[in-house]
């Protein structure tokens, strides 16, 4: 059996959800989620305020080198950070779409839990090359550009403010609603609430 626990998370919303992306749209190093449905409200902001002062980050923005094989913005590479003092990998791959309706930023964002160091920083371009950058801090963004082995600071940009607005629906009406032909029958589920 299940138990619903959207309402505890935060996504327990009345939408009809279709899309999910995700981006650090108020550049504070944790990740914002942008829905979109197909009914009303059509794009919603759910925006991660969870404070963690311990938490580290640090995200990438990939440029490739088209006279390399690779395309400019670099769909297809792969990040690799090394963490230094451990054994421990992680990888993140640059993907053109990966939802329904929906596209995630091409910032490629990491998160790193507490106290850790970055060694250095593998990127294996979309083209078949692999480079390594180093010097990279953790709580920064960074533009990591083909053939340079140079990350360079990404330029700080103003974050973009939306203000918390109540969810207001529409009233059910006949003429919105879609109608199956041969309406299904809904399985027996059981579930535990709280």
């Amino acid at each position: 059996s299940f138990a619903d626990v959207s309402a505890v998370s935060g996504f327990d919303l009345p939408g009809d959800g279709r899309g999910l992306a995700l981006t650090d749209w108020d550049h504070d190093g944790d990740l914002d989620v942008w829905l979109s449905n197909r009914s009303a409200p059509r794009a919603q902001f759910l925006q991660n305020k969870i404070p963690d002062v311990n938490a580290q980050w640090v995200a990438f923005r990939l440029e490739g080198d088209p006279s390399k094989q690779c395309p400019r913005d670099a769909i297809g590479s792969q990040v690799e950070l090394v963490i230094a003092g451990s054994s421990q990998r992680r990888v993140k791959t640059l993907h053109a779409g990966d939802g329904l309706m929906s596209q995630s930023s091409k910032w490629l964002h990491f998160g790193l839990g507490d106290r850790m160091e970055i060694e250095s920083v593998r990127v294996r371009w979309a083209g078949g090359t692999s480079e390594t950058f180093s010097g990279v801090e953790v709580g920064k963004r960074w533009h990591l550009k083909q053939g340079t082995q140079l990350a360079k600071p990404a330029p700080l940009r103003t974050p973009a403010t939306i203000e918390a607005a109540p969810l207001e629906l529409p009233s059910p009406t006949e003429v919105a609603r879609i109608r199956l032909s041969q309406p299904l029958k809904i399985p027996e589920l059981s579930y535990q609430d709280f």
